[in-house]
C-alpha cells in the first residue's frame, strides 16, 4: 500500500518497486492513515445451491425436430450458429430451428425463452467471445 502522496511527475507507488519516495519523506514512517488498518477479505461465492434437475431424455433422431438456439447476443455467435444449423439440416433432417438472443449475455436466458423453449425438442446454448 502506498504510503506517500502522489504529486506531479512522482511514482504512485512505494515499497519494493524499486522506485525511491519523493525527496524528504521516510518511507518507513507509518502515516496515520495506514497504521492499524485492518484488511476485510470477501468471499464472492454463491452460498445458494441450485436444486437438481434430472437430464432431458436422449433424442433417437433430430429428423423432423425443432431445436432452438439461445445466443448469448455477442458476435461470434452467429457464425457457430449458422454453421451448425446447416449441419443440423443437412446432415440430421431437423425441420426447423429456432433462434433467440439473451437481453443480458451475462445473466440466465429471459423468462420468455425458458417458457418458449419446453415446445422444442432440443436447445443448443452459446457464447460467442
Amino acid at each position: 500500500m502506498p504510503r506517500w502522496g502522489v504529486g506531479l511527475g512522482q511514482a504512485m507507488v512505494s515499497g519494493g518497486t524499486g522506485i525511491a519516495p519523493p525527496e524528504g519523506v521516510d518511507d518507513r514512517t507509518p502515516h496515520a492513515e495506514t497504521a492499524g488498518m485492518a484488511l476485510r477479505v470477501l468471499d464472492p461465492t454463491n452460498e445458494t445451491v441450485a436444486p437438481l434437475g434430472q437430464p432431458a431424455p436422449r433424442l433417437a433422431s433430430l429428423a423432423g425436430k425443432t431445436v432452438g438456439f439461445i445466443s448469448n447476443g455477442k458476435e461470434g455467435t452467429l457464425g457457430f450458429f449458422n454453421h451448425l444449423e446447416r449441419i443440423l439440416r443437412e446432415r440430421f433432417g431437423v425441420a426447423e430451428v429456432v433462434r433467440r438472443v439473451k437481453s443480458n449475455y451475462s445473466a440466465p436466458a429471459d423468462p420468455d425463452i425458458v417458457d418458449e423453449l419446453r415446445r422444442w425438442q432440443a436447445v443448443v446454448t452459446g457464447i460467442g467471445d
